[in-house]
């Protein structure tokens, strides 16, 4: 299952994000990809048990061992720091392709548009995100820059989950998909729900988990 949820910054898109991967981590593994400590720290707080953090530079980034790492650890995060484009997507393909063998995984995406971006992307997570689903796979991806998020993102979401937008790209990014004055006069942490296998839309708050089940 595939959910992304965006909105600008303040609208509480990361504190839901946390929230929801409480409610649907169950006995999962988790993998959790950010460039910031603290929101890893916020994740850890939310979910009352410890992540093992692994910082990814470009000092070791072709020395890892990812696909030990995450099968020694059931709940681990990658920092990663001053890496180039070419080394993340070497860094994303091994992480992605474990996670597609071993199953059973939430993977949660912090800024996605910095990890599956429009171009240059890893295939390893594309495919993840294209077919993770029948090896039980949850993939979360977060992100305020919907304009650079790829598109397959979208595509194969099953949830979308919109907060508070007001810049016209983001917008015409989803237009398809929502009411435009809708998205513009959300109050604050209100979002719009889009169920893309049902075709529902709710507007809700607090209540969103409910349409998860």
């Amino acid at each position: 299952m595939n959910i992304v949820i965006f909105g600008q910054t303040g609208t509480g898109k990361s504190t839901f994000a946390r929230k929801l991967t409480k409610y649907l981590l169950d006995d999962k593994r988790l993998v959790v990809m950010s460039e910031n400590i603290q929101d890893i720290e916020r994740l850890a707080d939310e979910l009352e048990f410890d992540i093992s953090l692994v910082e990814v530079t470009d000092k070791n980034v072709y020395h890892l061992n990812y696909q030990k790492l995450i099968e020694e650890n059931k709940y681990i995060a990658f920092e990663f720091e001053h890496i180039i484009d070419e080394e993340l997507v070497y860094a994303l393909d091994q992480i992605a392709s474990t996670i597609y063998e071993v199953k059973d995984t939430l993977l949660y995406m912090d800024e996605a548009h910095i990890f599956f971006p429009k171009f240059r992307c890893s295939t390893e997570l594309e495919r993840l995100i294209r077919a993770g689903r029948k090896n039980a796979i949850i993939n979360i991806l977060v992100t305020q820059q919907l304009r650079d998020l790829r598109d397959v993102a979208l595509k194969q979401a099953h949830y979308m989950i919109v907060f508070k937008l007001s810049e016209h790209n983001e917008i015409e990014k989803i237009k398809y998909y929502f009411d435009v004055d809708l998205l513009k006069n959300l109050d604050e942490y209100e979002c719009v729900v889009y169920n893309k296998i049902t075709g529902e839309t709710e507007i809700t708050k607090s209540d969103i988990i409910d349409l998860m089940v």
